[in-house]
């Protein structure tokens, strides 16, 4: 895969797929740059996604029956709860914590 340079990321990202992780959008919230970024990712029409940590978590294996098992169990078997204020409470006091 090529590596994009600064003066070409623009047209390398336009029309695709962009996957975010944790630490990436705690940093974009950190630097204040979210609406500027997301206007200029939306401009490119860059559809922006992530994956729960879990998901990633279970289906980090090479044996694709293992990665078909784990991914029933979770499309199948389980739901992802909603955040309400309470989680959100105690993920800010998480965060922030020392």
């Amino acid at each position: 895969m090529p590596v994009a340079t600064p003066s070409d990321w623009h047209e390398y990202l336009r029309g695709k797929w962009l996957l975010w992780d944790t630490c990436a959008l705690i940093r974009v919230i950190k630097f204040n740059v979210q609406q500027e970024l997301f206007e200029l990712l939306e401009g490119l029409s860059v559809e922006n996604a992530y994956i729960p940590p879990i998901q990633l978590e279970l289906l980090a294996t090479t044996d694709n029956k293992d990665r078909l098992l784990r991914s029933d169990i979770l499309v199948s078997r389980m739901s992802l709860l909603p955040f309400g204020q309470a989680e959100i409470h105690k993920a800010e006091q998480i965060q922030l914590a020392p």
